[in-house]
């Protein structure tokens, strides 16, 4: 028994002569597509997830951190500066920690005295780290360079009429 393929007459005008065509170019046709369609998925599903694997490594790279850390609220004769590095960790430019783990929010440093957590906050205009664990006492730090940006948003309105009445009285001498 010899297989033949299905014809059909397909016609788009009465007056055009019919043509036959074969179900079987329509399947080839219809496999074709689907073969580029899944092939065409594929390749956006793995641009898409190496976008975010490239993504998720920038927001855990520890460069985010790095640099001099100065603490906030204290005396000016008594604050801490902590410095993050490539180097290690250290507190008031002594080494207490060779490393550090940034999960992207929070920073993790462990030495001879246990584990110390401290959490990344404030926005771009002043970057901040606030210690989380051990959570008493409370100690935050601001980037070096930011501080002044910090002082500025922290003024309270008593904080900022006192600052201009002081202002007015030295202008006046």
């Amino acid at each position: 028994m010899a297989r033949r393929g299905i014809t059909m007459s397909v016609s788009t005008n009465r007056s055009q002569t019919q043509r036959p065509f074969k179900m079987s170019n329509l399947l080839l046709n219809e496999k074709a597509f689907k073969l580029i369609f899944m092939a065409f998925s594929i390749v956006i599903v793995v641009s898409c997830s190496i976008l975010g694997y490239d993504a998720y490594k920038a927001y855990i790279n520890p460069e985010h951190v790095y640099g001099k850390w100065v603490e906030i609220g204290g005396p000016n004769y008594n604050k801490e500066i902590l410095t993050l590095s490539e180097k290690g960790v250290y507190k008031n430019n002594h080494l207490i920690s060779t490393s550090f783990q940034f999960s992207g929010s929070t920073v993790t440093v462990r030495t001879g005295d246990g584990t110390t957590k401290y959490e990344l906050d404030g926005s771009e205009d002043a970057p901040q780290l606030k210690r989380i664990k051990p959570g008493s006492p409370t100690q935050a730090f601001v980037k070096h360079g930011y501080e002044a940006e910090l002082k500025h948003k922290q003024q309270s309105g008593s904080q900022e009429r006192r600052l201009i009445l002081s202002e007015h009285f030295k202008e006046g001498k």
